[in-house]
């Protein structure tokens, strides 16, 4: 499955923070800042994933419910301290959901990774999706972060794509030298980053930056198999389930 990126947009669409049912929005989850003992801490509502699954991997994954359509954004990057609240827009094909911090309060902790599920109404099948996915830490005062990617009609039912997580902020969190995350030369540590047990460093994330990764013989012996290649006798990211 290939998946085109539409672009960065740099306007956000009118937004609803909706509650009871209100507006596209129907529900919100947010697992909070994670780190080393709250991986998987979201319990996803719209999708047999869960994000202690994908491990050092930033994933969107969506499909159609009975209410309209389900988004599950796991170990996506936003302000340590925020009080983050769900908003979304439908306008026709193009969707948006994401996350803003009313208050603009934050954490002088940096950075963060978290998990957000989002549920939308007024959404259904048959024609190509636009979802666009915003982070808005300080309305009204900062720009929000927005990408936006396709959804293709025939993955509707079920889809997942997935991309190595910001680098810098696994290491500025601690969560390295395990599976799909940082090793090598560290900013922030004296020594390299070693990778645990049979794992392998390897020059495959964002940028060429380090990643610790599987060996392989095989895909079937990669550790999530649907999403990965084996190449060279590592386990690597398959470009078409990226964007």
């Amino acid at each position: 499955m290939r998946l085109h990126v539409f672009g960065i947009i740099v306007g956000l669409a009118a937004l609803c923070s909706c509650e009871g049912g209100k507006g596209p929005l129907v529900s919100f989850s947010d697992s909070g800042c994670k780190g080393h003992q709250e991986d998987g801490a979201l319990s996803f509502l719209y999708a047999p994933l869960d994000a202690a699954d994908y491990p050092g991997l930033q994933c969107i994954s969506y499909g159609l419910t009975e209410a309209g359509l389900g988004v599950d954004l796991f170990n996506f990057e936003g302000a340590c301290g925020a009080e983050w609240e769900g908003v979304a827009a439908v306008d026709g094909a193009a969707i948006t959901v994401g996350v803003t911090n009313p208050g603009c309060m934050i954490g002088g902790c940096g950075s963060c990774i978290y998990d957000w599920a989002f549920e939308v109404e007024g959404v259904s099948g048959g024609a190509d999706l636009a979802l666009t996915f915003s982070v808005e830490t300080c309305p009204g005062e900062e720009a929000p972060t927005e990408g936006t990617v396709a959804l293709p009609a025939a993955t509707l039912g079920q889809g997942l794509m997935c991309r190595y997580a910001s680098w810098g902020t696994l290491e500025w969190l601690g969560l390295v030298g395990t599976l799909n995350t940082p090793c090598g030369e560290s900013s922030m540590l004296e020594e390299p980053i070693t990778c645990e047990g049979d794992l392998e460093c390897a020059s495959v994330g964002e940028d060429g930056r380090d990643i610790c990764v599987a060996a392989c013989a095989d895909v079937s012996e990669c550790p999530l198999p649907d999403i990965m290649l084996c190449e060279a006798n590592l386990c690597v990211l398959d470009p078409a389930v990226g964007w």
